[in-house]
């Protein structure tokens, strides 16, 4: 149990700390919908899903130790972020009711592709679940006791994400959000290219 408690912590903490999810999260939440702002967060747990994957399989472990592969990642992942983040910049100044219509044009698949990619995108994620195997899983252990650490590290990042997605999401904040809905845009689009460039330009070990 107290190796459970543990991996939540860390996965909750790992979760809420400002990065390109909790960016796009804010993104979606505040200037779309809660609708789009979920369906996201679904598109974020897929991602989530195939680091697991990859963690069982081994792939996560030889990835972190594969330069090439990271770099690839890094190069490729940062500046899809960054990218992302130039357009919320770069957007026009619309209304809320434009907004809302566009978004509702939108297709479930391109909202939920973009959680997936995005949670792909960030090398750190790849080392995040690699360690994080490496810490949980031991050749002894139980194939169930696997699969409930693993339930329970999904359970824990898409609850979180929902949490998130639902408080921005309230019409009282997202109304008084709504104000400076253009600022805002263009604070989280800042801070996604910030994050693209830091991926892109950070050394790795």
């Amino acid at each position: 149990m107290t190796t459970i408690g543990m991996i939540c912590a860390i996965t909750f903490m790992a979760a809420i700390t400002p990065g390109p999810n909790f960016w796009k999260i804010v993104h979606h939440s505040i200037n779309h919908s809660r609708r789009r702002a979920i369906l996201f967060v679904f598109g974020l747990l897929t991602g989530s899903i195939i680091h697991c994957t990859l963690g069982i399989l081994g792939v996560s472990a030889l990835l972190a130790t594969c330069e090439w592969c990271l770099t690839a990642i890094q190069l490729l992942g940062g500046t899809y972020i960054a990218w992302y983040g130039a357009k919320l910049l770069l957007g026009r100044k619309t209304n809320t009711r434009e907004r809302y219509l566009g978004e509702e044009k939108r297709s479930v698949f391109k909202v939920w592709g973009d959680g997936v990619l995005t949670n792909l995108s960030n090398p750190k994620s790849f080392l995040f679940y690699a360690s994080l195997f490496t810490m949980i899983i031991s050749p002894d252990m139980p194939s169930m006791h696997i699969v409930l650490h693993i339930i329970l590290l999904l359970i824990t990042v898409f609850l979180t994400n929902c949490t998130i997605a639902h408080v921005l999401s309230i019409p009282r904040i997202r109304s008084a959000f709504h104000r400076f809905q253009d600022t805002v845009a263009k604070i989280v689009g800042g801070m996604l290219v910030l994050a693209g460039i830091k991926i892109v330009l950070q050394k790795r070990a």
